[in-house]
């Protein structure tokens, strides 16, 4: 199908192709949730370089990530060369506009990740992200539970956090900051944080990056702050069942205790931010000031 977006010329191929198989979701229910979400989540994705994770044959298909934009990009897709290890050069998609999100979702995209940090300052994140990972038999209370106490920590050094599902199992509390501190350096605050908690929920937390060593406790993961390292976009639909996306949610929806990561999908993700507006539009001009965070880490 020949589409006009942007003044950019796309052809979407394949709309009846299932990628949900248990759900009978297509691929152009899949490009109609992007297009229909794309004024909530193109703000969130500016200027960043994005990883995408691939499924060409839906989710029950082979997967893989990418980084580097491949050559037959169309010539008005953006792209930021960023430097990694050695001479490597990693040409990253900018996506900034409707027609390069549909672009790339239309080559089997399900998941966007973008980096914390902007192309033009790529050493210096713009946001703080804990991972909040469940490992069972622990489960999303045990999260929810763990979110608010990040949260009353990052209160005492007069940070504000938003949180978001993760669409997976987790949850996500995002920190906006000043892009004034390298990635190594945001890590060590993210990991102090992490470590209060855990030291706070001993039977319940733990910052242990090996698995077979959590012992079935909420993995409080701040090594997702290093260069590089991503969690997938707010509004992104997720390779799972029931095809949930990563939703931003309420301080108080987290102390309810009622919400889960699977109540809301490509199917009902338009209509409740239609309801409650971006809940993350706040963090796009917020740039907090992690000083007093990074001293105390120091000592720590």
């Amino acid at each position: 199908m020949r589409a006009k977006i942007d003044q950019r010329e796309l052809n979407l191929t394949n709309l009846d192709k299932v990628f949900w198989p248990r759900e009978g979701y297509t691929k152009g229910e899949l490009l109609h949730y992007y297009a229909e979400i794309s004024p909530y989540l193109l703000p969130h994705l500016q200027d960043r370089p994005i990883v995408l994770v691939r499924h060409p044959d839906g989710v029950e298909g082979e997967s893989f990530y990418q980084k580097e934009t491949p050559e037959y990009a169309p010539n008005w897709v953006k792209t930021a060369a960023i430097h990694h290890s050695g001479d490597k050069m990693v040409h990253y998609t900018i996506c900034n506009d409707q027609a390069t999100l549909l672009w790339m979702v239309n080559q089997g995209a399900i998941e966007i990740h973008p980096w914390f940090s902007r192309w033009q300052k790529d050493d210096y994140p713009d946001i703080m992200v804990l991972d909040i990972d469940p490992e069972p038999p622990s489960g999303f209370d045990d999260v929810l539970l763990l979110a608010l106490a990040i949260r009353e920590v990052l209160k005492r050094y007069g940070l504000e956090a938003f949180p978001k599902t993760s669409g997976a199992t987790g949850l996500h509390v995002f920190v906006p900051i000043a892009p004034d501190h390298t990635y190594p350096e945001v890590a060590r605050a993210a990991g102090y944080v992490a470590s209060l908690v855990a030291k706070a929920f001993p039977e319940k937390a733990t910052v242990e990056r090996m698995v077979k060593k959590r012992g079935g406790k909420v993995y409080l993961d701040f090594l997702q702050n290093l260069r590089g390292k991503t969690v997938v976009a707010v509004y992104s639909p997720r390779p799972r069942p029931l095809a949930p996306v990563s939703m931003p949610i309420t301080w108080e929806e987290v102390a309810e205790g009622k919400v889960r990561p699977t109540d809301f999908t490509i199917k009902n993700g338009l209509e409740r931010v239609k309801k409650t507006g971006d809940l993350l539009a706040p963090m796009l001009t917020m740039r907090q000031d992690l000083r007093r965070l990074m001293e105390s880490a120091g000592r720590g």
